[in-house]
């Protein structure tokens, strides 16, 4: 509880720093997730983790927040959950030139949260009900430093859940590739010959709800030589045109956005 309570207000004051390194993301869950694995065995659930074989072998991330936030995740799943099953999965959801977006889905069949108690869970110590303090233990931490965590990560974390039939979290972020002689591509000196022709001067709006998709793609724009610019809304979106002196080059808008 007392390392909860740190990371929250290192989180919070800017002072966690995060440490990349390569890492492999199905042996990363595996042995992570083996005392959970345990756990869940000796309450009699089925547990069962699968890995996207489409995910790279070597990938650059923090090893130790991913590793927290997924044990944060999976830990609620079997704490909360009496009886059936809990399911992790990680799956490759896209691939760019220097990026690769990964997806934990870490699903089970436990009491599940109310939908109006669902926003309150990010909250630190705030829990559904008090009395699943007194059963199940903890202080209401887990799933706030889950999401600072993975927002830490340029990462997200979204959950979807029924009362009495169970809860899926997906924590999805993008992790960069690392190459065959372990180097990042930003890490390489550049090539004689640009590998994509410049757009200077070109100014774009992405409207985009996902963090995630909204980094991958201003990464990808920003290395064309062009101006970005990102609304999380079209109500935003909406704004920053009104309020920019030049017309937007162009607009690139989530085709499911309100």
């Amino acid at each position: 509880v007392i390392n909860d309570i740190l990371d929250i207000s290192r989180i919070e004051s800017g002072h966690l720093k995060l440490e990349s390194k390569c890492l492999n993301v199905s042996k990363l869950v595996e042995c992570l997730l083996a005392p959970l694995r345990l756990q869940a065995q000796m309450k009699g659930l089925s547990f069962e983790i699968a890995s996207d074989p489409k995910i790279p072998c070597g990938l650059y991330g923090d090893e130790t927040r991913i590793g927290q936030v997924l044990t944060n995740l999976v830990g609620n799943a079997v704490k909360f959950t009496d009886e059936g099953s809990v399911y992790v999965h990680s799956e490759c959801v896209m691939v760019t030139e220097k990026y690769v977006m990964v997806r934990f889905l870490v699903s089970d069949t436990g009491i599940g949260i109310p939908a109006d108690k669902q926003s309150d869970l990010f909250e630190p110590f705030m829990q559904v009900d008090p009395s699943h303090t007194r059963r199940y233990g903890g202080v209401g931490l887990g799933l706030a430093i889950a999401r600072q965590l993975a927002q830490l990560m340029n990462g997200s974390l979204a959950l979807k859940s029924e009362l009495g039939k169970g809860t899926t979290v997906e924590f999805s972020l993008a992790l960069a590739k690392v190459e065959s002689d372990g180097i990042k591509p930003q890490e390489k000196k550049p090539a004689a010959e640009e590998p994509h022709p410049k757009v200077a001067g070109g100014h774009v709006l992405i409207v985009e709800d996902d963090p995630v998709s909204a980094y991958l793609a201003q990464e990808i724009l920003c290395d064309l030589g062009v101006t970005v610019t990102v609304a999380p809304n079209g109500l935003d979106a909406i704004l920053a045109v009104q309020q920019q002196k030049a017309a937007f080059d162009l607009v690139l808008m989530d085709v499911q956005m309100p």
